[in-house]
């Protein structure tokens, strides 16, 4: 009778420790938590993410992305738990520091939208790594190209000429600088001048070199038992009578053939052979000595006619003493004038 007794306390204890057992399993959840590289197993009641994780103390902080949400219910029996990298990107003068759970520089750089140039350099390899303390350099590479304009200078040339005295220049051209046009290649990093070289070096204008007269006829001194006629006064090449000290300077021109025969304003026929000139206000009968700057010559001229009556022209020469000193070629020249007698 007691042995009776005794087993059936004993099944209705089994029966209760059964019951409390079923109700224990239909309270609690095993989930598995996965975090890195490490896995972690909790049994519990709580149905939200973060709910479960601080129930696991598990340390979760800025650097942990977690899936699904924090905020969410858990739908399934799993938690993800990822550990992201700090790292410091140094891109277009300003530093940013990321935590990122992206593989490597490549993906990081795709997820903050940063697009590098052909001629961009990346410190570290795209396929490099994150990880903790990572630095990322980039250098952005600009290249431009500068068009420079440089004269270029002119030669002169000399050119003997048996017209002019020995010792004495003409200028016969004027010579003209060229134009060169160099391009450049200038590179930059972030927008400092790293190098720079010619790539291109073009003459567009030719210089035009410079012609200069050189005088190599020798002077002629006159002898002393010269007759002198109405050409009187001679070329004053090799002359020393002294000047009255009266001198000015201006511009010269000469008589043509078309005057020829007439009559000057001292009622003297105009000979172009002879060597006389006009002048404003010298008296008739002066002689003064002409020298022509350009070549160095002179002559010796009396003053038989007024004149000249364009504005600017100090003296007329006739034609005769006009090519005596080289005038006859460009018709107009700047002079000195000396009054002798």
């Amino acid at each position: 009778m007691i042995l009776k007794k005794i087993f059936g306390m004993t099944v209705v204890f089994l029966l209760l420790l059964i019951g409390i057992g079923t109700v224990f399993s239909q309270n609690y959840t095993e989930v598995t938590i996965f975090k890195d590289n490490e896995v972690f197993t909790v049994n519990t009641q709580e149905k939200r993410v973060g709910e479960i994780l601080k129930e696991s103390e598990m340390d979760i902080n800025e650097y942990h992305k977690v899936y699904p949400d924090k905020s969410e219910l858990l739908e399934s029996k799993y938690i993800y738990i990822e550990t992201g990298s700090k790292v410091t990107i140094d891109v277009d003068g300003e530093q940013k520091e990321i935590i990122s759970w992206e593989p490597n520089i490549e993906s990081l750089l795709f997820s903050q939208r940063i697009e590098l140039g052909d001629k961009d350099i990346l410190s570290l390899d795209k396929g490099t790594e994150l990880e903790d303390g990572l630095k990322v350099d980039i250098t952005r590479v600009t290249k431009e190209t500068v068009v420079e304009e440089e004269e270029v200078g002119f030669e002169t040339e000399h050119v003997d000429n048996s017209n002019l005295l020995s010792g004495s220049t003409e200028v016969k051209n004027e010579g003209n600088k060229g134009v060169r046009k160099i391009t450049y290649e200038h590179i930059f990093h972030d927008g400092e001048k790293v190098s720079s070289k010619k790539i291109d070096d073009e003459i567009v204008k030719e210089p035009k070199n410079q012609i200069v007269y050189v005088g190599t006829k020798e002077e002629q001194v006159a002898s002393s038992n010269s007759s002198r006629d109405d050409r009187a006064p001679q070329a004053s090449r090799g002359r020393t009578e002294e000047t009255s000290g009266e001198v000015f300077t201006g511009k010269a021109s000469y008589y043509g053939s078309e005057l020829h025969g007439q009559l000057t304003a001292s009622e003297e026929v105009f000979d172009k052979n002879k060597f006389t000139a006009a002048h404003p206000t010298l008296e008739f009968g002066t002689v003064v000595r002409v020298t022509l700057k350009s070549t160095g010559r002179s002559v010796d001229v009396r003053i038989n006619d007024r004149g000249p009556h364009v504005p600017g022209i100090m003296i007329d020469l006739s034609k005769a003493a006009a090519s005596e000193i080289g005038l006859v070629g460009p018709g107009i020249g700047e002079v000195k004038v000396e009054v002798i007698k």
